[in-house]
């Protein structure tokens, strides 16, 4: 199974641009929304952590600790 991931910023465009291009590959289009519901019915402990990954932003260290 291969899987495209694309990030994004408000307003890019992006969330269009990854719907085309899985329908030209054949992919199956899942939206932020989608893959959180799906981490949820894996239990409470994992949709919690799933919120606070998606909403954490790293700190200057975090993106350029190699």
């Amino acid at each position: 199974m291969a899987i495209l991931t694309i990030s994004r910023e408000f307003g890019s465009g992006s969330r269009e641009i990854g719907q085309a291009v899985a329908k030209i590959l054949n992919y199956e289009y899942i939206n932020k929304e989608r893959l959180l519901d799906d981490i949820r019915t894996a239990g409470k402990e994992w949709g919690k952590y799933g919120k606070d990954f998606d909403e954490h932003c790293p700190t200057i260290w975090e993106k350029y600790d190699w």
